[in-house]
């Protein structure tokens, strides 16, 4: 698997998993997802990873530039998570590299590719 500029890059099941919850959230309102916030208990929810290695999952892909996190970090104890997490656009290359992130986007009602304005 290659990034957009062409570098080998690696992606563990749990980023894929984790990926897979942010692309297909209810909050994109059929957006594409790249650069649009969705709340990060949404994505988790999705991605179905338990609470074990999410924080750590979540760092991996920051790290790797494949997600940015916006708003306070609110103890696991306290509800709601206010919080947001939105794709970059290397991520969301990333995962419609792997057969299961085109599956979950087409599952998801979108065509995985480009926005429509980056299409033209």
């Amino acid at each position: 698997m290659k990034d957009i500029s062409g570098k080998e890059i690696h992606m563990t099941p749990y980023e894929k998993e984790a990926l897979i919850g942010v692309i297909v959230s209810q909050y994109l309102d059929g957006e594409h997802p790249v650069d649009r916030g969705i709340y990060t208990w949404d994505a988790i929810d999705n991605s179905g990873l338990s609470k074990k290695v999410v924080s750590g999952v979540w760092s991996s892909l920051v790290k790797k530039g494949w997600i940015r996190i916006y708003g306070e970090i609110i103890p696991a104890n306290q509800v709601p998570d206010e919080r947001t997490t939105e794709i970059t656009a290397e991520g969301y290359h990333a995962i419609i590299q792997t057969e299961e992130g085109r599956e979950a986007m087409i599952e998801d009602g979108h065509i995985p590719g480009p926005r429509p304005e980056e299409a033209k």
